[in-house]
């Protein structure tokens, strides 16, 4: 169980800070982590096994990246000396000659699963001969064992060498296996939404518990996409609240994020009461390309 926020645009400083704020706040105390799970203590439901960033700073070409990942507790880190990054630096000027994309992750591990810096998120995965680089975020569970069976035979693994593994380290492998494609097979989200779904009906061949709150973020010389995944299997729809991911828009950004994130937005000021947020439905997947600046959503058919 994580928290998530992404946002991309023309962002200033002061939407910046209202919404890392936003998510550091929820992930040191979610309200709806404890509402459904009432057997936890109000200091247990907590995001702190870890969290990561990643930020992007472009006009016509990549200008700026910042990445960090720490096993603290997202509580230990310094908002204002992050904001001094090079990628997250504003003023007006800049905010209206380039765009920025930001991703954010705060972990809170599943049961007998590592807590280390090598499971924090965002998972960087770099595909070689191809100039791409890509970031994962991840909050929910897949099944390792059917992750492992959708790997070529060559590069599946043990029994014992899969228990060392967390379900999204998997799940990373599996993307940068198959993103190693050629390129024209891969650009446009109708690739990720098959790829998606391939993993979605493994899972229900077997009847496999999965939640894919997916934030993956693909950097190439020429362009950069943001895919924002959303599904899960009906046994988890009563957590829908919990797992619920939001989409807001405005005249120069967009902000993906979890439940808890938004209300906390909410909770900030009144103004902010007024803020359109779209939930977003079970089962389907976002794009944003720079080549458009702009976000589609594709369905995922009979799910």
């Amino acid at each position: 169980m994580c928290r998530l926020l992404s946002m991309v645009g023309k962002l200033d400083e002061s939407v910046k800070r209202t919404w890392i704020d936003a998510w550091r706040r929820s992930s040191s105390f979610d309200p709806l982590l404890y509402e459904i799970r009432p057997e936890l203590d109000r200091a247990d439901c907590r995001h702190a096994d870890g969290w990561g960033m990643v930020a992007i700073s472009v006009d016509s070409t990549i200008r700026d990246m910042t990445s960090f990942r720490s096993s603290n507790s997202v509580d230990s880190f310094d908002l204002s000396s992050l904001m001094n990054q090079n990628a997250l630096r504003s003023n007006d000027e800049l905010a209206r000659e380039r765009y920025e994309l930001l991703l954010f992750h705060s972990r809170r591990a599943s049961p007998n699963t590592p807590k280390t810096f090598f499971q924090t998120h965002p998972f960087q995965m770099v595909v070689p001969y191809q100039s791409l680089l890509m970031y994962l975020a991840h909050n929910g569970t897949v099944d390792k064992t059917v992750i492992n069976k959708l790997l070529p035979e060559s590069a599946r693994l043990s029994p014992e060498r899969l228990s060392k593994y967390s379900d999204t380290e998997m799940l990373s492998w599996l993307i940068q296996v198959n993103a190693s494609l050629a390129t024209e097979q891969r650009n446009g989200g109708l690739f990720w939404r098959d790829f998606f779904r391939i993993i979605i009906e493994s899972h229900q061949e077997v009847s496999a518990s999965y939640v894919l709150q997916i934030h993956l973020l693909e950097c190439q010389p020429s362009e950069l996409r943001l895919i924002v995944l959303s599904a899960m299997s009906e046994d988890n729809l009563f957590k829908k609240k919990y797992y619920q991911q939001y989409q807001v828009s405005s005249a120069h950004f967009q902000v993906y994020c979890s439940s808890t994130v938004m209300q906390c937005i909410y909770e900030s000021s009144s103004e902010a009461k007024e803020i359109a947020a779209i939930p977003l439905d079970n089962n389907v997947l976002v794009e944003w390309s720079s080549s458009h600046q702009d976000s589609k959503i594709l369905t995922m058919e009979n799910f």
